[in-house]
């Protein structure tokens, strides 16, 4: 699966970039930030039915341990690159982002659950940052101008994967959200998007809200 994910986008971005609009188009500089849910699972070495007894009773085995999760909001950040395809003064116009994104730690789950006594309780969480390479293709469509065509209402969709990451753990990103261009010169413009992104990897799906700002230089 992640195989084919990075392969698609591989694909649809090498179309995209020797299409006949690529010939017009712009670059940008972007960065992003916001936060996500990350499930972390941990397990109780214990009879849940006997925590509250004088003597529990361990299991023998750790694969008979319970296993239990909790959801935690992760802050995340990046920056990178953006081709845009097409004109400047399209209301359409194709985004191919390529970006660098960082991943908080995820917190000790005994910490954050009553679910099971801290003694009894273990797990192996991600205590270091991870490192994600992400890539996605995706539109942004113009709904109104305003403010003598300075300003551009946006909506905005995005689609792609973090296909590299440091620890084996790459994932299929979607997402779509609203956005503003203000057009500070002919050839340079500026903008700022707030999305909704949901991310699909081995253990399920994780939601993130995610806010991006940056500056496009056209060539056209």
């Amino acid at each position: 699966m992640r195989a084919s994910f990075a392969n698609l986008a591989a694909a649809t971005t090498f179309a995209l970039l020797v299409s006949p609009a690529a010939h017009a188009g712009g670059i940008s500089l972007l960065g992003t930030g916001g936060a996500h849910t990350d499930r972390v699972y941990f397990y109780s070495e214990v009879d849940s039915e006997t925590f509250e007894d004088d003597e529990p009773v361990y299991y023998d085995d750790y694969t008979d341990y319970e296993q239990f999760s909790v959801d935690q909001n992760l802050g995340h950040f990046g920056g990178g690159l953006e081709v845009i395809l097409g004109d400047r003064d399209d209301l359409i116009t194709g985004s191919v982002r390529f970006f660098y994104l960082q991943d908080a730690p995820q917190v000790d789950p005994g910490t954050l659950t009553s679910k099971v006594p801290g003694d009894y309780i273990v797990s192996a969480y991600r205590e270091d940052p991870r490192h994600i390479g992400m890539g996605l293709i995706g539109l942004n469509w113009g709904l109104v101008e305003f403010a003598s065509d300075r300003l551009r209402l946006m909506a905005v969709g995005h689609v792609g994967s973090g296909f590299l990451t440091t620890d084996h753990t790459e994932f299929f990103a979607a997402g779509a959200g609203p956005g503003i261009t203000y057009k500070a010169a002919r050839q340079f413009h500026v903008f700022a998007e707030i999305a909704y992104q949901a991310r699909f990897q081995q253990r399920g799906w994780q939601h993130s809200g995610n806010f991006t700002a940056g500056a496009r230089y056209y060539f056209d």
